[in-house]
């Protein structure tokens, strides 16, 4: 996957009594071509050394569509967690893919909920794709996200040498499982909950792809 990139070197400059010493470290910034453009000036995904430090993502598609937020001929709108959960970590593997990483290098995640309610949907379909030996992960409850059809999002770090070869992107499964619908975010501002509330929940998909009316002004976590 092509990709746009901006890299800083910070040099510093150590004084001693017998002269001067330098060391540079080399910051790489990418926008991935083909994902969601960023809602604010940050980039998907920001290498520093051999660690990879990936932006809050969300299942926004390129065309500021987003998976799993559909509506009926009526104006319904239905969110499922399990779609834009794979959706996410799909979206995630594609940011890794352009410096050539992939999930298995993933070595912590933090999930931000707009609901514990969705915990249960979104634990199962995590599993999909990490077990026990996948990346430490914290996950919280957040008052809402950057647009209210979005569920979920993650930031991530992974470790992968630059002199390291391209890695092999595993199969992932199939975006078949059932739909979790959930209401829109609230719009009023409050403080982030912790608590884990496991619901159960299922829910149809409709045809009708929702479309991101215009973009925020404000800037947020992730894409």
């Amino acid at each position: 996957m092509s990709a746009v990139t901006r890299t800083a070197t910070e040099a510093h400059a150590d004084a001693s009594p017998g002269g001067a010493s330098a060391s540079a470290s080399t910051a790489k910034a990418t926008v991935v071509a083909g994902k969601a453009t960023p809602r604010g000036r940050f980039p998907h995904l920001k290498r520093a050394g051999d660690f990879l430090f990936v932006s809050g993502t969300s299942s926004r598609r390129a065309d500021n569509s987003f998976e799993g937020a559909t509506a009926d001929a009526m104006g319904v709108t239905e969110l499922d967690i399990r779609a834009q959960t794979r959706a996410v970590i799909r979206n995630i593997a594609d940011i890794l893919a352009s410096e050539g990483a992939g999930l298995e290098d993933l070595v912590e995640v933090t999930v931000f909920l707009a609901s514990m309610n969705d915990f249960k949907g979104y634990n199962e379909t995590y599993a999909e794709f990490f077990g026990f030996d996948g990346p430490t992960r914290t996950t919280m409850a957040v008052h809402q996200l950057p647009h209210p059809h979005l569920l979920i999002e993650i930031k991530g770090i992974a470790y992968r040498p630059a002199s390291s070869p391209p890695s092999t992107p595993p199969t992932t499964a199939p975006s078949t499982a059932p739909s979790s619908p959930r209401a829109a975010a609230p719009s009023s501002d409050a403080a982030p909950s912790t608590a884990h509330v496991d619901v159960p929940s299922s829910a149809k998909e409709s045809s009708h792809v929702l479309q991101d009316p215009q973009p925020q002004d404000r800037l947020h976590a992730g894409p």
